[in-house]
């Protein structure tokens, strides 16, 4: 399943009052991604997922989810469960779309109680994509990068993490950050 996934920073660091900042920024996600495919925004662990119709256009998402405050990057990812051999599979049918003379995997494994560690996964995944493609493993300087997020019930991957414009969401500050409504 394509989604999108929101990654924020600033966020984070802001204690008691992070779960009304995260929910400042899903509904600001929202508003910016009106009318472009997005049928349900969903707050993960440190991440915001954007659940997509097929048909939406990632270009002009993109260029909508750029100038959202309080974003620090975003991808196009692709959701599947945490079964590694269905991971496997998934990446495989979206690289064959894909032309790429080196690459490299980077895993991020944020649940814990998956079986392998963040760099038996990149290495897993590697030694699987050299079985069908002739590109060179490049640690350094790889044309394409194969991000790997581990979550609870769920792992995504994705191949670009797009900049944000970063900072906090707009209408959260003052007194009453709570009553505003971002428009756009």
């Amino acid at each position: 399943m394509r989604c999108v996934l929101i990654r924020y920073h600033e966020i984070a660091l802001k204690g008691k009052n992070r779960p009304a900042f995260v929910h400042r920024l899903k509904d600001n996600l929202i508003l910016a991604s009106r009318g472009l495919g997005v049928t349900d925004a969903e707050v993960l662990m440190g991440r915001i997922m954007l659940h997509l119709e097929e048909n939406a256009s990632w270009p002009r998402l993109q260029e909508a989810l750029s100038h959202v405050p309080g974003v620090a990057n975003y991808s196009l990812a692709f959701k599947t469960g945490l079964d590694l051999e269905k991971l496997k599979r998934q990446i495989k049918r979206e690289l064959t779309n894909i032309k790429f003379n080196s690459f490299r995997v980077r895993a991020n494994r944020s649940y814990k109680g998956f079986p392998l560690t963040s760099p038996q996964l990149d290495r897993e995944i590697g030694s699987f994509i050299q079985q069908f493609s002739p590109a060179r493993v490049d640690l350094k300087a790889a044309e394409l990068t194969v991000f790997i997020e581990i979550l609870p019930k769920m792992a995504f991957f994705h191949f670009q993490k797009e900049p944000g414009p970063g900072g906090l969401p707009v209408g959260i500050s003052g007194k009453r950050f709570l009553k505003t409504k971002m428009t756009f």
